[in-house]
């Protein structure tokens, strides 16, 4: 049987953040381990080596060259483990061959599940998309025959370190608001839900999605287990006020009323956390050029203002709502991405005053066209149709002569 290269079956625990000391609570998580029954724990390191070991010998038989690396993760890594701790591999392989190597099975009631992982897996984590990576960054190598597959992990393992230190963008509070979205869709089935057992699914999902937003919010992933994930919450510096209270409570609620009243509490802690992200980068964002906002207001008028007329004259509440509704979404994205109002379509809307609706909408559009003014752009707009086409055929000046 091949020896297993390296493995650190002594109980130990992983850095918390990136250089940061582990701190008091891991600690003491771990010392509590160290009087787990001699015996018991000498049991459990001579499980985990034949465990590993026979996954290089099974490599070795029926698919030689595919076992890229064996990586250790899990309570191994990070000092929880229990008597009843399994043991979690990180099984890379180089091709479809390895996938002989799976399996789940119980040993004395436990329960094991030998999964394995490609390089594409892998790589699609370290774009940090969801912030349970910790399999990828903080495993412990225990089997890697070729150092050219130590150094791709350590490439991924730095990608995502470089994501997670750069300056708060954009693009981070775009990834943080993915997993807040199916908390949304989550929220909105626990409100329709007809039983409890629809409301409780409905509650875990929101919950763990919510959980996930946070843990990006601030940039960050969950390095253990689910029993310490308020632990490690609690330690970012951007958490929604009495989070772990309201998600204990939702968790521990007893009706679907008690759920529903405990979701909407939580999304409104959350939404509140995510504001004040945006408000400070708000403060950052760009004064438009003439080139972000030309066309933007033709547009508008183009795509919305002529629905609000029609929906007027008809009497059309509904298509007078969706009009202003897409309106606001283009209103929210250009606040959003520049310094500039945030212009709100929606509040125009009185189903039993749809006409004055079209002329408050018009007020807008005034407002709207102010904000052109300011970067010097002049409404592109025509008399009739020979005024436009003799102005669109217009060759510029600067267009002659050139090849």
């Amino acid at each position: 049987m091949l020896p297993v290269c390296r493995f650190l079956c002594e109980t130990h625990f992983s850095e918390l953040e990136f250089g940061a000391e582990p701190d008091f609570q891991t600690h003491k998580i771990w010392r509590e381990n160290r009087f787990m029954e001699r015996d018991k724990l000498e049991s459990m390191r001579q499980r985990n080596r034949r465990l590993i070991d026979a996954v290089i010998e099974k490599a070795g038989r029926v698919c030689p060259g595919s076992l890229a690396m064996i990586c250790v993760y899990g309570s191994f890594c990070t000092g929880d483990v229990t008597a009843h701790s399994d043991l979690d591999l990180l099984i890379l392989i180089r091709d479809e061959r390895g996938r002989a190597l799976s399996s789940g099975f119980l040993i004395d009631g436990i329960g094991f599940d030998f999964y394995c992982t490609t390089w594409e897996s892998l790589e699609a984590e370290a774009a940090y998309t969801s912030p349970h990576i910790a399999k990828l960054m903080d495993s412990e190598i225990v089997f890697c025959p070729e150092e050219a597959d130590r150094t791709r992990l350590e490439a991924l393992r730095q990608r995502v370190r470089e994501i997670c230190g750069a300056s708060f963008a954009a693009d981070d509070l775009t990834r943080a608001e993915q997993p807040l979205f199916s908390a949304e869709r989550a929220f909105a089935r626990l409100l329709c839900a007809a039983n409890i057992r629809d409301s409780r699914a409905a509650a875990c999902e929101m919950l763990c999605e919510l959980e996930s937003a946070v843990c990006l919010l601030n940039k960050s992933y969950f390095r253990c287990g689910v029993k310490r994930v308020f632990e490690e919450l609690g330690r970012l510096p951007e958490t929604p006020e009495n989070f772990e209270p309201l998600a204990r409570r939702l968790a521990a609620a007893a009706s679907p009323e008690e759920m529903r009243e405990t979701a909407h509490c939580l999304m409104r802690a959350v939404y509140g956390c995510f504001d004040r992200v945006r408000g400070r980068m708000a403060a950052r964002r760009e004064t438009p050029t003439p080139e972000d906002l030309r066309g933007t207001l033709e547009e508008v008028v183009s795509n919305w203002r002529g629905k609000l007329i029609e929906a007027a004259v008809h009497g059309d509440a509904h298509a007078a709502l969706m009009a202003l509704g897409s309106a606001q979404i283009f209103f929210d994205e250009a606040a959003g991405a520049f310094d500039m109002p945030r212009y709100d379509a929606v509040s125009c809307f009185d189903p039993a005053d749809l006409r004055g609706t079209a002329e408050r909408f018009d007020a807008i559009l005034r407002q709207y066209a102010a904000q052109y003014a300011r970067v010097g752009l002049v409404v592109s707009t025509f008399p009739d149709t020979d005024a436009f086409l003799d102005d669109y055929l217009r060759v510029p000046a600067k267009a002659f002569g050139t090849a």
